[in-house]
């Protein structure tokens, strides 16, 4: 019976303990500046503006389907 506590007391400790070092290597980490948020934000947009407009004849705001889609079929 003592092992069995003893064990259950060894597994908190470490539990406790790894919580602890995530929550420690996390408040350590550096924060991402505004300006560096900014800029990850402007180089997604751009990325989007760039596959968008790879699609041809597709105007602002349309929808272009990708090349060899076939609508399905309803069955009526």
């Amino acid at each position: 019976m003592r092992s069995k506590a003893l064990a259950l007391v060894l597994i908190a400790v470490t539990l406790l303990a790894v919580v602890i070092a995530a929550l420690s290597y996390r408040a350590t980490r550096p924060a991402i500046t505004p300006q560096e948020a900014y800029e990850i934000h402007r180089e997604q947009l751009q990325g989007i503006a760039e596959a968008s407009s790879r699609y041809e004849g597709a105007g602002k705001g349309k929808y272009q389907p990708p090349k060899g889609f076939v609508a399905p079929q309803l069955d009526r």
